[in-house]
């Protein structure tokens, strides 16, 4: 990885929209496929989904299974990423935190715009 565009930076706060993109997205995302599987197995016979206790299959647990992870999962991400924010908020008043990032290269498209090289007090 090219140095110059890996960078560590010492942060007092951290937005809370950032870490509700982060870890709403993220989770989101990640546990996708998992609905999905959950759905085809419901499809092909297994008790996999349910709605009311009762098991749902063929087509219908294919749909139902990706829908409630797509809705269920990200109010899950809220709630976990409000504790993160509080979680961070606490550990803020005692010490700032270092975020170690990766910048996107100038080539990398429309709207990138190179970090200056910046010093910032202590």
């Amino acid at each position: 990885m090219n140095p110059k565009l890996e960078r560590t930076f010492v942060v007092r706060k951290v937005r809370a929209g950032t870490i509700y993109k982060l870890i709403v997205v993220g989770l989101t995302v990640a546990a996708l496929p998992l609905g999905l599987l959950f759905g085809v197995a419901g499809a092909l016979g297994a008790d996999t989904v349910r709605v009311n206790g009762r098991p749902i299959h063929g087509p219908t647990a294919l749909v139902v299974g990706t829908g409630l992870t797509a809705v269920l999962l990200p109010l899950a991400g809220v709630f976990l990423a409000t504790g993160v924010c509080f979680g961070l908020w606490v550990v803020s008043l005692f010490r700032p935190t270092s975020v170690r990032v990766v910048l996107a290269a100038p080539s990398a498209g429309v709207g990138v715009v190179e970090a200056p090289d910046v010093d910032f007090p202590a």
